[in-house]
């Protein structure tokens, strides 16, 4: 198996940012990126004082965690897109105080008939230093996609990602939450520990994701851009 690769460079990203009064709700509409049929659609999502969140139909949580005001949570389309036009997601966002969110949004092309991926808990923390998980992927010694996710409560620096990793994007809300991923192919890899961000002390929360394909392939890239509410 080879692993996902990279098909094009991250593409210059669109931001748009809203607040939310207390205890309001939000339609938080994601901008795909451009995809294909076949590919792999996943979003990661930071919010701030996020109380609860509807997902689109056709959509679920890989994983989803929360503290201190801090909501962190990895999303994907259920089926590989069918067409290179798939609609948009909406996720319904309820907020206790002045909420904000980002989003990155993923394309990933697969050349198998379906993705496979691994993920787990989130770790947490107030220093300065996001630092995601050791994950062990239940895809044995199949080469793999990582990706290393944080989100910072405030609108911290987050500077730089884990060592190694490629396509490191960050961008916060004004005042309120930040979030940070980024990339990197491992070739038969079981276990991975990123290592960590580095950010400003805030209180944080990080987490590793694995993704692999049922086929061999040699030109799998993600492609991303950032969004904000």
């Amino acid at each position: 198996m080879t692993a996902p690769t990279p098909r094009s460079a991250v593409p210059t990203p669109s931001f748009q940012n809203t607040n939310t009064g207390s205890g309001s709700t939000v339609n938080f509409t994601v901008t795909l990126m451009s995809h294909q049929a076949g590919d792999y659609l996943l979003v990661f999502i930071a919010l701030k004082n996020a109380t609860s969140m509807a997902i689109p139909s056709g959509w679920s949580a890989v994983r989803e965690d929360a503290t201190g005001g801090v909501w962190i949570g990895i999303y994907q389309k259920d089926a590989l897109a069918a067409s290179s036009s798939e609609t948009n997601p909406v996720f319904v966002i309820t907020s206790a105080g002045n909420g904000t969110g980002v989003a990155h949004p993923y394309s990933i092309p697969m050349t198998g008939n379906s993705i496979l991926r691994s993920g787990g808990t989130s770790t947490t923390n107030s220093n300065a230093a996001a630092d995601p998980p050791s994950r062990t992927s239940s895809g044995g010694t199949q080469d793999h996609l990582w990706f290393a996710v944080a989100a910072v409560n405030g609108n911290s620096a987050i500077s730089a990602g884990p060592s190694g990793y490629s396509n490191f994007t960050a961008s916060g809300t004004s005042s309120n939450v930040t979030l940070a991923t980024a990339w990197r192919q491992v070739n038969a890899s079981v276990t991975e520990d990123p290592g960590a961000f580095t950010n400003t002390s805030a209180r944080w929360l990080a987490n590793t994701l694995a993704v692999w394909d049922t086929v061999a392939a040699a030109t799998h890239i993600p492609t991303n851009m950032l969004l904000g509410i």
